[in-house]
């Protein structure tokens, strides 16, 4: 499953403390990077219970402890529990994903033993109204314990690094790390689109439009339903395929946003999938409509597999996206709506797309590689023990 990196250097114990790992962007890239680093010896504490990546963690022989905490509600069994863990597996580095696990998983690991703490953060806005107060208030915290604790600060995002700088972040320990893709798993596949296509109904002359999110404020789907209903208003003929959690007919919201839009019956929901990147072969075009990302990974694996991508202009989008697809100004339906479009004319001269499909995957091969990712997090790794002090 996947390719796996060995460069056959010392090992390293490396400890991922993590906030959970239900699905999400971050939890996937830690996945991806446990599974191929084979060089290195990984564990992972989830402060949370069990979610999707418990699971395929363990299939791929990473052990996970799973620590159960509710919520922000924080016990002293809770935090004892994380200590003897640290002490237990003895790492030599502890890299921690998001906020709260940056926070708690620093103290408690700094408290346990002397090695070097690293930061990921993952997330490029904290909106007042829209993130919750209890992370704008950790992330504030963590501002200052940048300038004590971590030793290296990994960001996900140019745009996440000025955001958390501009909060009071450290400057000078704070370095990029794109995400990167497994292009065995994530590639094209004439085969898998003509399956799919079939399997939903699709002629081989359809031309699909595919979102993929879950169902959050943060995604905007009425952004995106309002740039629909504009194409088919238009009286271009699309198809039109919605997948993430909470992407249902008894979803009463996202119902109500079809309805509106008379888009009831050109739209398939499939929820949530485990095949997302065969789906993503089957779609001609994949639509980004957020209001608020970091590095979104949808839009690398689309373009892995060949799919043009459509995006707003939100966190690292432009940068991963570049001159293959089309980016538009968040929240702005009419902008997006007018690239689909345009997508869809371009699509009937042949020659063309097929240029830009390669250039889209050739894009991902030389920027995003999940090779590159490892081979980054290696040198941040070695860079913090070496640094610090026995």
């Amino acid at each position: 499953m996947g390719i796996k990196i060995n460069r056959h250097t010392i090992e390293m114990k490396v400890l991922h403390i993590i906030s959970g790992l239900a699905d999400g962007g971050a939890e996937s890239i830690l996945f991806q990077l446990c599974r191929a680093d084979i060089e290195n010896r990984h564990l992972v504490i989830s402060l949370g219970g069990r979610g999707k990546y418990s699971e395929l963690l363990e299939q791929a022989g990473i052990p996970v402890e799973h620590l159960k905490m509710s919520g922000s509600k924080i016990t002293f069994a809770n935090v004892r529990g994380l200590y003897k863990a640290v002490r237990n597996y003895n790492p030599d580095v502890v890299q921690t994903w998001m906020y709260h696990a940056d926070l708690l998983g620093t103290l408690v690991a700094r408290a346990a033993t002397r090695v070097p703490v690293c930061w990921g953060v993952h997330n490029s806005a904290l909106v007042p109204g829209r993130s919750k107060r209890g992370t704008i208030f950790i992330s504030k915290i963590n501002a200052v314990l940048s300038h004590v604790f971590p030793s290296e600060i990994i960001y996900c995002a140019e745009r996440a690094r000025e955001v958390h700088e501009e909060l009071g972040y450290n400057r000078q320990r704070g370095q990029v790390i794109y995400n990167g893709y497994d292009l065995d798993s994530f590639k094209p596949d004439s085969t898998q689109r003509a399956d799919i296509r079939d399997r939903l109904g699709f002629k081989p002359s359809d031309f699909v439009i595919g979102m993929v999110a879950r169902f959050d404020p943060m995604k905007d789907h009425k952004n995106f339903c309002a740039a629909v209903h504009r194409v088919v208003e238009s009286g271009i003929d699309v198809k039109i395929v919605m997948v993430g959690a909470g992407i249902t007919h008894e979803n009463h919201e996202l119902a109500e946003m079809l309805t509106s839009g008379n888009l009831s019956g050109t739209v398939s929901l499939l929820g949530a999938r485990s095949d997302i990147n065969v789906l993503m072969c089957a779609f001609d075009v994949c639509v980004l409509s957020s209001i608020k990302e970091a590095f979104p990974n949808v839009l690398a694996e689309a373009m892995a597999c060949g799919t043009p991508c459509i995006s707003t202009n939100v966190g690292d989008a432009a940068a991963i996206v570049g001159a293959t697809g089309w980016v538009v100004a968040a929240g702005n339906s009419s902008a997006l709506g007018n690239a689909i479009i345009e997508s869809k004319h371009e699509s009937s001269n042949l020659s063309s797309w097929q240029v830009r499909q390669r250039a889209a995957r050739q894009r991902i091969e030389q920027k995003f590689s999940l090779e590159k990712m490892v081979d980054a997090y290696n040198m941040a790794w070695r860079k913090a023990i070496i640094a610090t002090p026995n």
